[in-house]
């Protein structure tokens, strides 16, 4: 019974049954959340955890050689070196500059274990069996049919969440659904027109389908039959009705890339008939979504991203302002000022507390001073606090090992930014770097074996793993976020898996 359950086809639907459960463990975190705790741990992320325990056990017993866990051996070594160095750099950080700061070494290993080590895990495990084609394809797209149809299902009946409030106490259901898009004016915050199902955050949720959409486009026009172009748009407006940048504007831009793949295909497997036919289906869905686009709250959002301050009230208080910068600053004054009139300069109530006025008045002022209006981008307010932070702390090691996730630095949002400032360039290499390293290397074997390896397939799994990377350095929730990045390591382990094996060349249609 055992030898069964070990056998590479059996682990390879294991895999899979472990990616198509996130979803179903991602409903389960919105509704109960982190109130269900076995010794500590929420129970959600104990779930996780002996899944892939379970499956490291049986990777183990399916290995005959030995030297197949030498690089795991030396990548776990050389972590535990980083690890120590990185939480004595961490217990060196002033906890007086950052409000809440609450340095726990065991937490900061537990974080990096679960949130980082286990999916490089997947990824190491996922890189020595063959996942087959089909298997991949059935679990991505069952996967993105159930987020989309939960997603759209709920938006109909007016029964989802909110795409922005990802905390459980604060979630709202949607006041329109997409049909009242046009016939209702919206509501003054936009964000309640927004749509992520009952999954737990929309940001994520986001990145997820825009990495799953090329996957999905690529079934459906291998299988060619109304119901497989039906779940294309059934996903295209799932993206839409989530309305992140991310999701909305990426479907478009992958539909784009899709239809120049078709006609490039269609040329070099000598069917661009049959090829230019699909690329005009997917065209017709893609006018058609741009014209949803233009009713959805994701295009009235991006025309008022740089209006998050009232302008009027701002020109009111002009002159205050002025007399705060001329001169010497009276602390407590302007601290009063800044307590009071904060919201009107576009900033949020917890920025003002996590690093306080009182103790950095030139800060808040140079902030508010600032004609370009750097608050209203929020990914470059929280990069310019940290600067003061980095500034404020004076500690060069930080710039390689981290100031540590426990020191309640906000998230930046900006992936490569944000490990940067937790963990450092080590930390950031080591924790992000295999799959990076990983889609290098398959990009490069495609390059230098152009024949045999530029084929669709391929180019779908590169073209999601680009979208994924993409959204993640712009808009971050990728790395560091459990459900996204084992999506992630599926793709890049099954794509690294394709250019590995012998494939027929570029003139059969794979």
């Amino acid at each position: 019974m055992l030898e069964k359950l070990y056998k590479k086809d059996a682990l390879m639907k294991q895999f899979a049954l472990l990616v198509f459960l996130q979803p179903f463990i991602d409903i389960y975190r919105l509704f109960v959340g982190n109130t269900v705790e076995v010794a500590g741990v929420s129970l959600v992320e104990l779930i996780n955890i002996i899944l892939i325990i379970y499956l490291a056990i049986l990777f183990i017993l399916n290995q005959r050689k030995w030297k197949t866990f030498v690089p795991a051996i030396l990548y776990s070594i050389i972590l535990i070196i980083y690890l120590l160095l990185h939480s004595y750099n961490m217990l060196q950080f002033d906890t007086n500059i950052i409000t809440g700061t609450s340095i726990n070494v065991i937490v900061e290993a537990y974080v990096i274990i679960r949130a980082y080590v286990f999916p490089i895990m997947v990824l190491y495990m996922l890189l020595y069996m063959r996942t087959s084609e089909e298997c991949f394809l059935k679990t991505i797209v069952g996967v993105s049919c159930f987020i989309s149809c939960v997603i759209v299902v709920t938006n109909l009946l007016k029964v989802s969440y909110i795409s922005y409030a990802s905390n459980l106490e604060k979630n709202e259901m949607i006041h329109q659904n997409i049909i009242e898009w046009f016939t209702k004016n919206p509501p003054m915050d936009l964000n309640l027109i927004t749509s992520k199902g009952w999954f737990y955050s929309g940001n994520q949720i986001g990145l997820i389908l825009l990495m799953l959409f090329p996957i999905v486009i690529y079934y459906a026009i291998k299988n060619n039959r109304k119901r497989t172009y039906l779940l294309i748009v059934i996903q295209v407006v799932a993206m839409i009705m989530v309305a992140t940048k991310t999701a909305a504007l990426g479907s478009i831009v992958v539909m784009v890339i899709m239809i120049g793949l078709l006609i490039l295909f269609g040329i070099l497997y000598k069917k661009w008939k049959e090829y230019l036919k699909k690329a005009f289906v997917i065209a017709i869905i893609l006018c058609c979504s741009i014209l949803l686009v233009q009713v959805s709250p994701v295009k009235k959002m991006i025309g008022l991203q740089e209006l998050s301050y009232i302008s009027g009230q701002e020109e009111e208080l002009k002159s205050e302002l002025e007399d705060f910068s001329s001169g010497e600053l009276d602390t407590d004054e302007f601290s009063k000022f800044m307590y009071k009139y904060y919201y009107i300069y576009g900033i949020q109530e917890e920025y003002v507390k996590l690093f306080p006025v009182e103790k950095y008045p030139e800060f808040w002022l140079s902030v508010i001073s600032d004609e370009n209006k750097s608050q209203a981008n929020f990914r470059k307010f929280k990069k310019r606090i940290y600067t003061e932070v980095e500034k404020e702390n004076a500690n060069p090691k930080d710039e390689y090992l981290g100031i540590g996730y426990t020191t309640n630095f906000p998230y930046l949002e900006k992936d490569i930014i944000a490990q940067n400032v937790w963990f450092g360039k080590i930390g950031t290499i080591l924790l992000i770097g295999p799959f990076l390293i990983i889609f290098i290397i398959a990009s490069v074997k495609i390059l230098l074996n152009m024949k045999k390896k530029f084929n669709m397939f391929n180019c779908i799994l590169g073209l999601s793993i680009c979208g994924g990377l993409g959204a993640s350095l712009l808009a971050g929730h990728l790395f560091g976020y459990f459900f996204p990045i084992l999506i992630f390591a599926y793709i890049v382990a099954q794509l690294f898996q394709e250019v590995g094996t012998d494939n027929k060349d570029v003139k059969e249609n794979k």
